[in-house]
């Protein structure tokens, strides 16, 4: 058996379900809980997989993963049409002062800057989040004035309790977590899970046997 098969667990009853059946507002590339909405995302839009990454700039399994992983990933998967990776930015803990970090990583996508803001948070991880301020504006690579404007956003709220949401629907129990899905021809979506970083060779294989299976054995 592939390892992909044996990997397959339907996290959802919606993932069973032709899209026709489920909520319109479901995007029909990433299944459900994911709402049809504006999202940080590299890669082809139809790709054959797609990998959500949710993730915390706070976490430092998170930002190893960025530094040393995700790189030859980007450049053997991601940049040569293979795959989707998409990414849901989520705080450790929503009450405390570290949902700054999300807050101003959906302002750089919002304002159109989301690589270079996301690249400041991942250096940046581990300081207070009262310094993110003076670190932006200090960067030549930012446009802060337009970052603070979308910072400032009411839609920017409802974006981040949209994240928040489907982070919990999604029942995460470790951060990052990555789930690869592959759409299927009658809408359903062969799902499986990575939970924690392993290391590339892991990957690799894992998304060798996502790329290569056809579906359900």
């Amino acid at each position: 058996m592939k390892l992909f098969t044996l990997m397959i667990a339907f996290a959802a009853a919606a993932l069973m379900l032709p899209l026709s059946t489920v909520a319109d507002t479901v995007d029909p590339l990433l299944g459900a809980p994911f709402a049809l909405r504006e999202r940080p995302s590299f890669g082809e839009t139809n790709a054959p997989v797609v990998v959500i990454e949710a993730r915390s700039f706070r976490c430092q399994h998170c930002r190893q993963f960025q530094k040393s992983i995700f790189p030859t990933l980007k450049a053997e998967y991601i940049d040569t049409g293979k795959l989707r990776w998409v990414m849901l930015d989520l705080p450790e803990d929503p009450e405390k002062d570290e949902s700054r970090f999300t807050a101003y990583a959906r302002a750089g996508l919002r304002s159109g800057q989301y690589a270079a803001v996301e690249e400041i948070l991942v250096e940046n991880g581990r300081k207070p989040a009262y310094r993110l301020d003076s670190l932006l504006r200090s960067r030549d690579s930012v446009d802060f004035p337009a970052l603070e404007a979308a910072l400032d956003s009411a839609a920017l709220q409802a974006e981040l309790a949209a994240d928040l949401a489907e982070g919990q629907q999604l029942g995460l129990k470790t951060l990052p977590t990555f789930i690869l899905r592959k759409r299927q021809p009658d809408g359903t979506f062969l799902e499986a899970r990575i939970d924690g970083v392993g290391d590339l060779a892991y990957f690799r294989h894992v998304l060798d046997a996502a790329l290569k299976t056809e579906g359900a054995q």
